[in-house]
């Protein structure tokens, strides 16, 4: 029997987790439906004609019927249902990030290593195709000696409420920009110390800074250099530069480019694929439905997810105090 026919996946969320939804119908998937707002549940229920609808996350999850689980709810219930569902025998797709605090992050990965099951979590860069292309040219440019990143939103397009919850996002780090933070750890290796400032320039309403400016080391010997910030002036930016002694790698994911330059001068450009309303969404079911298909090549793992934490929980607490903050590694035997 196909996976298809037999696998009944349970989505939590009906934000992000209605474009999970409309990447399932396309491969026939059945679907369990869960949401607290119960007006977009029972439409939703009836467009994606759902076995099952409920308004509790806990009853979802508990269903025998359910057999994998979406996680796309607001950040604060990620662990806590990632657990809930791993509790239950069941593995988890998780968005980001996995937790707003490292210790969390290390439980949920303690969890899959008793149980055995697979958490796979959303870090949405790592599915893009000219992030992974530029990976495979990474060996071109050498040993690297310095990553340089800047994420920028403009303020009018990050959503408002529970994200503005100092207890639930912590900070742009742990944030919004939590998909950045681990989009250097894919591309330019382990962050092994940090330190910065925090201002608020912009935003003066914010409970926490809206503007992050980080160096530290990652990688065999890289130095960083890191802006992390929202603002109403600048436009949005989602670029990354690794520099080593054999050329330059540049990499725009807004402009959609990667472009390679040697160490005499020489360039190559590579446009990305024409934008897609259902990627990265489509791509991160995919690796999941495989991972749930035969267990072998998890694209972003509750480790690998738990190291993002620990990163941006070290940038959050180097800029608060502007003092060097070390990165324990996030290692399982």
């Amino acid at each position: 029997m196909e996976l298809s026919e037999q696998l009944v996946l349970g989505i939590i969320g009906l934000g992000v987790g209605r474009k999970y939804a409309l990447a399932a119908r396309e491969k026939g998937l059945k679907l369990a439906l869960c949401d607290v707002d119960e007006g977009k549940l029972r439409e939703a229920g009836r467009e994606f004609e759902a076995q099952a609808v409920t308004a509790d996350w806990r009853e979802l999850i508990t269903w025998p019927e359910v057999t994998a689980v979406v996680v796309a709810s607001p950040d604060p219930w990620h662990r806590p249902m990632v657990l809930e569902g791993l509790r239950h025998g069941k593995c988890v797709l998780c968005e980001t990030p996995l937790d707003v605090r490292r210790a969390g992050a290390e439980l949920v990965l303690d969890t899959c290593l008793d149980t055995g099951l697979h958490v796979l979590v959303a870090h949405r860069y790592r599915f893009h195709p000219l992030a992974n292309r530029f990976r495979e040219a990474l060996p071109r440019i050498g040993t690297i000696g310095l990553v340089e990143g800047r994420w920028v939103r403009p303020a009018s397009s990050l959503p408002k409420g529970w994200r503005l919850d100092p207890e639930s996002r912590k900070s742009l780090a742990l944030g919004e920009a939590v998909d950045m933070v681990d989009l250097l750890r894919y591309l330019g290796g382990e962050v092994f110390e940090v330190t910065g400032f925090a201002t608020r320039n912009f935003c003066p309403d914010w409970p926490f800074a809206d503007t992050l400016t980080v160096s530290g080391r990652m990688g065999s010997r890289a130095a960083l250099h890191l802006l992390l910030s929202v603002s109403p002036q600048w436009p949005r930016t989602t670029w990354l530069a690794i520099h080593g002694e054999n050329g330059s790698l540049e990499l725009d994911l807004e402009e959609g480019w990667f472009r390679f330059r040697d160490d005499q001068g020489r360039e190559s450009l590579e446009l990305g694929p024409v934008r897609d309303p259902l990627e990265p969404e489509r791509s991160i079911l995919d690796a999941f439905l495989a991972l749930l298909e035969d267990g072998r090549r998890n694209p972003c793992s509750a480790e690998e997810a738990a190291g993002t934490v620990a990163t941006a929980v070290s940038i959050l607490d180097a800029t608060a105090v502007n003092l060097p903050s070390r990165i324990r590694p996030v290692l399982r035997d």
